[in-house]
């Protein structure tokens, strides 16, 4: 397997009202021989003021080419949160050529995720863009999580059939680089990013085998808690929506 960050796609908006900049992440994937962007709802919101622009091989930035579908609804009460791009067949094999397109057999799902299981958070930090000269950088960081208990998802008001919980505690982070415990950076901006499972039993510090369970949408920085969607929760969305992707039965 390739690093999941590399997977990990940064999405800009480019509005008449706001300036060009950072607004989420999405996570490229390969599934029943298609190619996926697959992000939160509230980053394809923002299509109603202007355009999702990801990077191109050549540098520049361009807009998403394919169709997206998401569940428009109150973001403040829903905890799915989930949209995708389908891509376009000639794009996707450019984005292919920057990015990593996560194929199925990297995919984790399993039904129940224990307590106190390690999984990581990914996607671009807001705070660390840099937008000048018509020229924008970014950089990836992943969040080391654990999951949450059964009570933490009742509190949150979260189906443990639909979301994934993990807490996080960003003033005892670990510096993948150096082993050291630090306060790590505010995550706001990784919204559509990925949720990867840690293999058991793991002595490293950047586990090499990290597989994709979910897409992550919010951050509560009260109580230091990610929330996400379950990565089957999405590819039933899509299956739905592309039924001819549909393995027969």
């Amino acid at each position: 397997m390739q690093s999941q960050l590399e997977s990990l796609i940064p999405i800009f908006l480019d509005s008449e009202l706001n300036r060009f900049s950072l607004i989420g992440t999405g996570v490229l994937i390969e599934f029943r021989g298609e190619v996926f962007i697959v992000t939160a709802g509230h980053v394809i919101d923002a299509l109603e003021v202007g355009y999702l622009m990801v990077p191109r091989l050549d540098g520049k930035i361009d807009g998403i080419k394919g169709v997206y579908s998401y569940l428009k609804r109150d973001r403040a009460s829903d905890y799915l949160d989930i949209g995708y791009f389908k891509l376009d067949k000639n794009y996707a094999s450019e984005l292919k050529a920057i990015f990593y397109a996560i194929p199925e057999n990297e995919f984790g799902i399993k039904p129940i995720y224990s307590s106190k299981e390690f999984m990581s958070f990914g996607g671009f930090p807001y705070r660390k863009q840099n937008v000048a000269g018509g020229v924008a950088t970014t950089k990836e960081y992943i969040f080391g999580a654990y999951h949450a208990d059964s009570v933490e998802y009742y509190e949150l008001a979260c189906n443990p059939e639909d979301n994934i919980v993990a807490k996080y505690n960003r003033k005892k982070a670990v510096n993948p680089h150096n082993g050291k415990i630090q306060v790590s950076v505010l995550p706001h901006g990784i919204s559509g990013g990925g949720i990867f499972i840690w293999p058991a039993n793991t002595d490293q510090i950047i586990p090499s085998n990290r597989k994709l369970i979910g897409i992550g949408h919010t951050y509560k920085e009260r109580g230091g808690y990610f929330i996400g969607t379950r990565l089957e929760v999405i590819l039933g969305a899509i299956l739905k929506n592309n039924p001819q992707l549909a393995v027969p039965t």
